[in-house]
């Protein structure tokens, strides 16, 4: 069984309309007081629908990345209407939504051919797989295995659909800085005042880099599960709609820029300017408009901003991180993982431990539903992968990244979408040290920028040589571009 998209159709509305009728359903479903219905009909009715979306890659892609996105709330939902649940079906959602890409099998084996490196990947997960399956059992093994190989399948299926489906690319980068901006003003609501359901999720998941369940006091996590993959969307999102040609969009980044500076993750807060950086340095002649418009719009974003950052709670604790940077020896977080790195030793350096040895993995195979004290709350990329992979392997897997990201820095350059593929790829890679990018939300998004900025074949721009740069000369968009969600 195989979807394939129409040809030619780039609108995401069917996927604003999948996402509006879930958040009817959860929040009449909250309303009624039966919000723990959905530990198990929330899985179902969002694979339902991303069976149904495939064909129509841009409503696809927006709902996927809207459950990525909004998940963990319904989670929280869930957990404040019964009880704290280890193991959430609701949390496997968005992983399971996104693997369903694989079975759009023309659309991906499209943008495998137009990026064969993605192929060499399947090389050490086959590796971490078979020792998973030895190590770590058959069911966390596979898990991890969909929760490592469905981010790249998403970004083939990105690439695939951009194949066959001109106007996509503006479909679903603005769909992206509308999504990031919803995220962005619950964020803010949050830190003034955090739901129940948000305080309760503070207290049992016992995660002491949430900040404390008060006002004003909360290291804004919106309504993702933690701090360091909210900034990532917000990062994400700010980029998207820097670059978006069309400027209302960029009345949307004040809020996510201040949501970014609230979620108090330096190290995105870096990846941010990484990214810009990124674009400045790897911006062809032809993309040089787009550049400059960018850099003059950044400080119309921060003037907007002010009013919110003059606000003195979020002042002080802005400004209170921003002070951290100039304390050296005394940053108890950047010192530990300084420590970490000097202190780590894998206990199998070649042949790693497997798949199902790391992350939210190891709640399967522990017996209790917990993370493992030792390898399960390591959140650095790089950490993770020697463990899982073995450092042979490991070096395999970021080498073919980097291989992919030098193929985008050439490519992507020739459209706005293309520029901000490419900033989110350079911003995410910038963080595997301190967080582990290749999975989760942070990783859909990275494979996301790689769908977005990676080359087309020339067959392909033969026959629509707009869509390489659909907003040349720094003009407004094709219509297609414009009529989107």
């Amino acid at each position: 069984m195989s979807w394939t998209p129409e040809a030619g159709h780039a609108s995401a509305r069917p996927g604003w309309i999948a996402l509006l009728a879930v958040s009817l359903v959860v929040l009449g479903l909250a309303a009624l007081g039966r919000a723990g219905w959905l530990l198990w009909t929330f899985l179902p009715l969002c694979a339902g629908l991303g069976l149904v979306l495939l064909a129509r890659p841009a409503g696809f892609v927006v709902f996927t990345l809207g459950v990525w996105i909004w998940a963990p709330f319904v989670r929280r939902l869930v957990d404040w209407d019964t009880f704290y649940h280890q193991l959430s079906p609701v949390l496997a959602t968005p992983t399971l939504l996104t693997g369903l890409a694989i079975l759009a099998h023309r659309t991906w084996r499209t943008g495998l051919a137009q990026a064969p490196a993605f192929a060499l990947l399947a090389l050490p997960l086959g590796w971490a797989l078979a020792v998973g399956f030895v190590n770590n059992g058959i069911v966390p093994s596979a898990y991890s295995l969909l929760a490592w190989a469905a981010p790249a399948v998403f970004g083939l299926y990105v690439l695939g659909a951009r194949e066959k489906t001109p106007g996509l690319e503006a479909a679903v980068l603005g769909g992206l800085s509308l999504l990031a901006f919803a995220a962005s003003i619950y964020g803010l609501v949050q830190f003034v005042e955090p739901a129940m359901w948000d305080r309760r999720w503070m207290i049992n998941s016992g995660m002491p880099v949430l900040g404390e369940p008060l006002p004003f006091r909360v290291r804004v996590f919106g309504p993702l599960n933690s701090p360091v993959p909210f900034a990532a969307v917000m990062v994400a999102g700010l980029i998207a709609a820097l670059l978006d040609p069309r400027p209302w969009r960029w009345f949307l980044a004040p809020t996510m820029l201040v949501a970014l500076l609230l979620s108090l993750v330096r190290s995105e807060w870096a990846g941010f300017a990484v990214g810009l950086i990124a674009v400045t340095l790897l911006a062809g002649v032809a993309s040089l408009g787009r550049v400059v418009r960018m850099f003059a719009v950044f400080p119309m974003v921060v003037a907007l901003g002010l009013p919110l950052l003059a606000y003195e709670p979020i002042q002080r604790a802005v400004m209170s991180r921003v002070e951290s940077f100039r304390a050296g020896s005394a940053d108890v977080s950047l010192r530990d993982r300084m420590i970490l790195y000097q202190t780590i030793t894998f206990e199998e350096p070649i042949l790693g431990k497997g798949l199902g040895s790391t992350d939210n993995a190891t709640r399967l195979s522990s017996g209790n539903g917990r993370l493992d004290p030792k390898h399960g709350t390591v959140d650095s990329a790089l950490i993770q992968l020697a463990t899982s992979y073995g450092i042979p392997m490991a070096a395999a897997f970021l080498g073919i990244l980097a291989w992919l990201g030098a193929q985008a820095a050439t490519a992507g350059r020739r459209s706005s979408a293309g520029l901000a593929g490419l900033a989110i790829v350079a911003a995410s890679l910038s963080q595997l040290p301190s967080y582990n990018m290749l999975i989760s939300a942070a990783a859909v998004l990275l494979y996301f920028g790689l769908g977005l900025s990676l080359p087309l074949r020339k067959s392909a721009l033969a026959r629509d040589p707009g869509r390489l740069d659909a907003d040349s000369q720094d003009g407004p968009l094709p219509e297609a571009g414009l009529r989107q969600a």
